[in-house]
């Protein structure tokens, strides 16, 4: 499905940062063609649909011509392409699913990069989500490059392609990397390689001249 970024750069999702505010600084002192969307933080689900509320808390009240993606992390199915409908009636112009949260809470509900010990569970997440959108907009995975290690990564980019992610943003760290300074860019060229949908990379970029450098390093979108 096509996608909706109006330039290859994007404001990813990040947890107490991507809230409303934060984003409409951002996004009103760029225009679409330097930064191409945004990402709330995630709406976890847990148990149950995510009420209209929560979701357009999550948007926020204002609109740009660069989308902003809802994200949602969770790994109940039923309670996931529910909420996943509703994003849709509340007017996403794209839905994106969290496997890169390393907090503990996330990891208790098997939930966030818990997900990535089981490429299977994420391609089912994946397709559970595509079928409660219903092909009205497309959906997006973000992931680490791995649980301990990055020995999979070929295995969970294709198993989110598998369920029908229209892009997929990987976060260059492992899990158990957490934010660790060093890291290893040729995990997202080994993504790049793996699948055939675009792949964004995510994870140290300090500097604007970065931004073009990981995408001459890794092939990414």
């Amino acid at each position: 499905m096509p996608l909706p970024f109006t330039a290859p750069w994007l404001l990813a999702p990040m947890e107490g940062v991507t809230e409303p505010c934060f984003r409409d600084l951002v996004l009103e002192r760029n225009p679409p063609e330097a930064l191409g969307g945004a990402f709330t933080e995630f709406a976890r689900v847990v148990d149950h649909t995510l009420s209209r509320r929560v979701l357009r808390e999550h948007l926020g009240p204002r609109r740009f011509e660069a989308p902003v993606g809802l994200q949602l992390m969770g790994s109940n199915l039923a309670a996931l392409e529910s909420s996943a409908a509703r994003a849709v009636e509340v007017g996403v112009p794209l839905l994106d699913l969290n496997f890169g949260c390393p907090a503990k809470g996330a990891l208790r509900g098997c939930a966030g990069s818990a997900v990535l010990r089981d490429p299977a569970m994420l391609e089912t997440i994946v397709a559970t989500a595509v079928r409660g959108v219903d092909g009205a907009v497309p959906v997006t995975a973000k992931i680490r490059a791995g649980d301990n290690d990055a020995e999979r990564v070929e295995e969970i980019a294709r198993s989110a392609e598998a369920g029908g992610a229209s892009l997929l943003t990987i976060h260059c760290r492992t899990r158990a990397e957490h934010y660790t300074p060093d890291v290893d860019w040729s995990r997202i060229a080994r993504a790049v390689e793996a699948v055939s949908i675009p792949v964004c990379g995510n994870g140290a970029v300090n500097t604007h001249a970065d931004l073009q450098r990981m995408r001459d390093e890794t092939g990414c979108a």
